[in-house]
């Protein structure tokens, strides 16, 4: 049984610095101790100015230094620190960073936006039962952020298409501000200023169907439905209509009135508002009847990532599954041969598997190979004569929760060289773009075997079987029966597999079977 551990997780947020305490054990699982929150505006500076002032900067390294005297009281044993958007765009966030670690010894890590929405949806998902139960019709996750929003759509239980939007709630504050709006106008001007977006993404993803459930990622609303317990969800379920009548009696209400109520302070009672108004017009626009709020935070998706990580909680939900789901959505909009794609995929899998002494890549590099299979053709929707660059440029342009930018980086470089295989070699022309040279030779390994896969399958005709290849000494036998005709993949087998030779040192052979 794992050795009970407290964990801390930081939040450097948009408006806030949050800190949870947790304690870890293999019985209970996470178990939240404490909660502690600096309200601090980074957002607004940083989405005005792209700068964080040195006097916000001293602001951030005396928190840390009071949240580190909490964890000495606590104990605690490991910690993650973290920051979002707030920091991603800052212009010198790496010289911000060096200071807080100089001044503080707390390492902060800036997360992506999609490795930050996974966090957040793993927080979600890790509810259970009311997870499972809402999803088993069709559901989007609102995740509101200071500077974007993020939107998934589940379908059959799966995650199949997720989007950000740059319209979080100090942006479209910063929008309102600009236009002088009165409170009682904002409902109208959000969703002019909303619509673009959320109207595209309709288009784009709900063609022909209704989101029924919402779930919602926030700091203000979430209490509010906290309260409720509508749909058989348990606590913090509502209905859009009891959303609607709330708005209208805050409009009755006075700021202090709503600042009680709610619990928050009352310079915050704008961004309720528009938190609210955003979630009453996004549930409006995909058709969603019901909102569930389950209170889930970035610090406890980075919690329960940690304790699953070091075993402490098994997790029953699939959140591999989620990530093909979404690569395999991605693959199907820009007309990928789901014959092709099949196959490619089946084939790049089994010399993954067949070779795993010789490239000693981890299974994370493996689910990294299959959905650079999954989007090899991605590039020709776009472009039949320049496909590698179209498709870096597409799976660089789109996103894939649970993907860190820099595996995205990883996919889109595998993809891109797999379409050049008489020009690339690790040191040759057709250089990796934006790839730290700790990543070079794992691209090379997966693109060696992703080319090979490729040449394999240049049909969709299943030439090869169930691609049952065997090792024999230095050499690949890929069998094939007498009857078939593989002139083609015989002919073009030096050009693709000149990297796959040149990393592994095994010479691939296409053999009838039975012949000596």
């Amino acid at each position: 049984m794992q050795k009970t551990r407290v964990f801390a997780a930081i939040d450097i947020g948009s408006y806030e610095l949050a800190m949870k305490v947790f304690e870890l054990s293999g019985t209970k699982g996470v178990r939240e101790l404490d909660h502690v929150v600096h309200r601090l505006d980074l957002g607004t500076e940083t989405y005005a100015t792209g700068k964080i002032s040195a006097h916000h900067v001293r602001e951030i390294i005396g928190i840390l230094k009071e949240y580190q005297e909490i964890m000495r009281e606590y104990d605690v044993s490991a910690y993650r620190a973290v920051a979002t958007s707030a920091l991603r765009e800052t212009r010198d966030n790496e010289i911000v960073l060096n200071l807080l670690k100089q001044e503080t010894g707390v390492e902060v890590l800036i997360l992506s936006n999609s490795e930050q929405r996974f966090l957040n949806y793993k927080a979600v998902a890790l509810r259970g039962e009311a997870f499972d139960k809402i999803i088993e019709k069709p559901t989007a996750i609102l995740d509101i952020g200071g500077g974007s929003i993020q939107l998934s759509i589940f379908d059959n239980d799966k995650l199949t298409a997720t989007q950000n939007m740059r319209i979080g709630i100090l942006r479209l504050q910063q929008l309102l501000q600009m236009l002088d709006a009165p409170p009682e106008q904002y409902r109208t001007l959000l969703r002019e200023l909303a619509q673009p977006q959320i109207g595209g993404f309709g288009k784009m993803y709900l063609p022909d169907r209704r989101i029924k459930n919402l779930i919602v990622v926030d700091d203000y609303i979430a209490p509010f439905l906290q309260t409720h317990a509508a749909g058989g969800f348990g606590s913090g379920a509502s209905t859009v209509k009891e959303l609607t009548e709330f708005l209208a009696e805050t409009e009755q209400s006075s700021r202090a009135e709503i600042a009680r109520r709610m619990d928050i302070p009352i310079e915050r009672i704008n961004l309720m508002k528009i938190s609210a108004l955003l979630i009453e017009y996004v549930a409006t626009e995909l058709g969603a009847e019901m909102l569930w709020a389950p209170g889930a935070t970035l610090c406890d998706g980075l919690a329960f990532d940690y304790a699953e990580q070091k075993k402490y909680i098994a997790s029953s939900h699939n959140f591999e599954r989620d990530i093909l789901a979404s690569a395999g959505n991605m693959a199907k909009r820009y007309m990928c041969g789901k014959k092709r794609s099949e196959a490619l995929k089946r084939c790049a899998m089994e010399l993954f598997d067949l070779l795993k002494k010789e490239h000693a890549l981890s299974a994370r590099e493996r689910l990294l190979l299959e959905i650079s299979a999954l989007l090899y053709e991605c590039g020709g929707y776009i472009s039949m004569l320049n496909t590698a660059e179209s498709a870096y440029h597409i799976i660089m342009s789109t996103e894939m929760i649970g993907l860190s930018h820099r595996e995205r980086e990883i996919v889109a470089n595998t993809v891109r060289l797999a379409h050049m295989p008489a020009d690339y070699s690790p040191a040759g022309e057709a250089r990796m773009i934006a790839v730290p040279t700790e990543d070079t030779l794992r691209i090379a390994k997966l693109c060696a075997l992703l080319q090979l896969a490729a040449g394999l399958t240049r049909t969709s005709e299943n030439k090869f079987g169930e691609m049952k290849f065997k090792r024999k000494e230095r050499e690949l036998i890929i069998p094939v029966t007498r009857q078939v005709n593989t002139a083609v993949e015989r002919g073009l087998l030096r050009e693709s597999t000149a990297l796959f030779r040149e990393v592994y040192g095994v010479e691939p052979v296409i053999r009838i079977r039975g012949e000596a």
